[in-house]
């Protein structure tokens, strides 16, 4: 009788994972400069402003209505509950470590993300610009960080079952989405340009080193 062949695609740990640990370490790199930078400077910067001014002088009122659309769609609650979903739908299909992954990277996400609020303290833009401006703290984006984490982490996760056309499908959906989420953060005057890049840079630590714990278990 021949031995059963596993029809999983095989994950070397050599290699493979290189990608995402060169990921993790520049956008480690760009989040810590990029806090460092904005707390030498109080906070505040010319350019910040002049992108923010920008779209606040291009905005119409169906760009800000549309704005506001999609803010509310990627509000914390809602996001939370499609992870939990996806978790549930993941757990159930005998797929556990990828459950706890993906639960787990959002969860990590929220709460890097509140950390690095509360210590950089960062002052929201205000009105005009900002058309309802907010108490919390405003480096990094929360939005774009659990969207992006979302994106990054579910993607990876399918990445070894997607044959090449899934793959370029689900690759520009996953950009689209995290595009709009930070240009819709930009448009309504929630964040500054550097809040938006410093999230994008978080989770790409984030959903980088949730992929090399993903393919760990799999070769483990």
């Amino acid at each position: 009788m021949s031995n059963a062949v596993s029809t999983k695609p095989s994950v070397t740990k050599t290699g493979s994972v290189r990608p995402f640990v060169i990921t993790a370490a520049l956008g480690a790199l760009v989040f810590v400069v990029l806090a460092i930078v904005l707390r030498m400077n109080g906070g505040v910067n010319s350019f910040d402003t002049s992108v923010a001014m920008w779209f606040t002088d291009s905005r119409s009122g169906a760009l800000e209505s549309l704005g506001k659309l999609i803010a509310s769609l990627t509000t914390p609650f809602i996001l939370v509950a499609v992870t939990v979903i996806a978790a549930v739908v993941l757990w159930a299909r005998s797929r556990r470590h990828d459950a706890v992954i993906l639960a787990g990277s959002v969860f990590i996400a929220y709460l890097f993300g509140a950390i690095a609020k509360r210590l950089e303290g960062r002052a929201r833009p205000l009105a005009p610009i900002n058309l309802s401006p907010e108490s919390e703290p405003s480096f990094p984006s929360g939005h774009v960080l659990v969207v992006t984490t979302i994106a990054f982490v579910a993607l990876g996760l399918a990445w070894a079952e997607l044959d090449r056309m899934a793959r370029t499908v689900w690759t520009t959906v996953a950009v689209v989405a995290v595009t709009m989420v930070s240009l819709d953060r930009l448009v309504v005057g929630a964040h500054w340009f550097t809040d938006v890049l410093g999230a994008l840079a978080l989770a790409c630590v984030i959903g980088s080193c949730a992929i090399i714990a993903n393919r760990k278990f799999a070769v483990d």
